[in-house]
């Protein structure tokens, strides 16, 4: 079974997945990705100017490949009035190999006192896509995300440790966002004085959410639901394989 879909511009808001040998989906103008949303599996994207509105190659896994729609070769197979076929053109060099986690976490900002057990002080969801070579060594990773809820009246941060990742590991981190000088980020975006990589995605909760009540966010019951900034952030290591995919990583308020 496979799918083909030829539209003139496309704006995803869920993921598209691939069936069979390989689906296609021809674009003719604007692609967007809106969001945390993939084309994944035995599929080809095809655009006349291979130019992404929003997006970018981590958008395409597990197979999915992007390419011009000058490189679509239609194969005609041998036959008594066409002997030999007709050759397609070389495929494309494949993307990237993408390797996605996700998960919520939930926090209580006054643990471990006692009485205050709703642990919606921060709700976050959290995506991670670990780019790996041809050779299953980690040479990047792209980190999305999402507030759900707040219930506190502290200034929470977030962050996120890499364990047995030194930061003199790291070229670059992109996507941070503290607003208040007690973050002190090095030179390659991770926090200074650590032993560990560590990247602050934000200092203050306030600054990346747009609550409809005052003070929370979308834990008030009967409530309006409010929205948040999706966040990325971009870790770039010095060399391949710096992490191996398994690589443990806690992810911790700031308080």
């Amino acid at each position: 079974m496979l799918f083909r879909i030829s539209t003139h511009d496309l704006t995803l808001d869920q993921d598209i997945q691939g069936f069979g040998l390989t689906s296609e989906v021809k674009v003719t103008n604007n692609i967007r990705f809106d969001g945390l949303d993939f084309i994944t599996g035995p599929a080809e994207t095809a655009q006349s100017t291979r130019v992404l509105q929003s997006g970018g190659p981590s958008n395409f896994t597990n197979g999915a490949t992007f390419i011009s729609i000058t490189h679509i070769v239609n194969t005609i197979p041998s036959g008594t009035c066409n002997p030999e076929g007709n050759k397609p053109a070389p495929p494309p060099l494949p993307l990237p190999i993408n390797n996605v986690y996700t998960g919520t976490v939930v926090y209580e900002d006054l643990w471990p006192y006692k009485r205050d057990y709703d642990l919606n002080d921060l709700v976050m969801f959290c995506k991670f896509n670990l780019v790996t070579d041809n050779n299953n060594k980690v040479t990047s990773q792209v980190i999305k995300l999402l507030v759900k809820a707040a219930g506190a009246s502290c200034q929470n941060g977030f962050g996120i440790q890499f364990d047995n990742l030194a930061p003199s590991d790291v070229d670059s981190v992109t996507g941070s966002s503290p607003h208040y000088n007690y973050i002190s980020p090095g030179s390659s975006g991770t926090e200074n004085g650590q032993n560990n990589a560590v990247i602050i995605a934000f200092d203050n909760v306030a600054n990346v959410f747009h609550p409809v009540t005052p003070v929370f966010f979308n834990t008030v019951q009967g409530a309006a639901v409010g929205t948040a900034d999706t966040l990325t952030g971009i870790l770039i290591y010095r060399a391949a394989g710096m992490q191996p995919i398994s690589g443990i990583r806690k992810i911790f308020i700031k308080r």
